[in-house]
């Protein structure tokens, strides 16, 4: 665990935060300010909301820089929770993806475009170069990580 990591339990769940991963896109704080606010210190008051509604909320962060793992661990199966903690074995994302679900693209003004849903980014030359459920593009061209989103919009 880098020493920059937060972890914050409400007793039912806990939210891992990872700065380094964070592009600063603003939902969290945007939608839930009660819980994600970045005027305050700690910057994540765990109790400030519904374990329903911070869930829904981390679940719509970009990158892995916010995520939930419940603390019962019966609880913890791929899909209904968002971690990098437990990966999901290939074949079971690729299987995953075969499940019809609308993609979403949000614009974030000053940020990034955020594509939502089951979907594959292929290469150019035609190699699969991500499966995801959640992605966040640059639009602004500064990102060191093209085609994806580093948070650079922001300095």
């Amino acid at each position: 665990m880098n020493p920059n990591d937060r972890e914050y339990s409400n007793g039912e769940i806990t939210v891992s935060w990872k700065p380094d991963e964070c592009i600063h896109s603003t939902i969290c704080y945007k939608k839930l300010i009660e819980v994600f606010n970045p005027g305050n210190r700690p910057w994540v008051n765990i109790h400030g909301s519904t374990t329903e509604k911070i869930v829904e909320v981390v679940k719509q962060c970009p990158t892995n820089a916010l995520t939930y793992k419940w603390n019962d661990e019966s609880r913890n199966t791929p899909g209904n929770f968002k971690s990098v903690d437990q990966p999901v074995a290939r074949e079971q994302k690729e299987e995953a993806l075969v499940e019809e679900k609308p993609v979403r693209i949000e614009i974030i003004p000053d940020g990034p475009a955020i594509v939502n849903g089951n979907f594959v980014i292929n290469h150019e030359n035609g190699i699969k170069m991500k499966m995801a459920n959640m992605v966040s593009f640059c639009t602004c061209g500064k990102s060191s990580n093209q085609p994806f989103c580093d948070g650079s919009h922001h300095n």
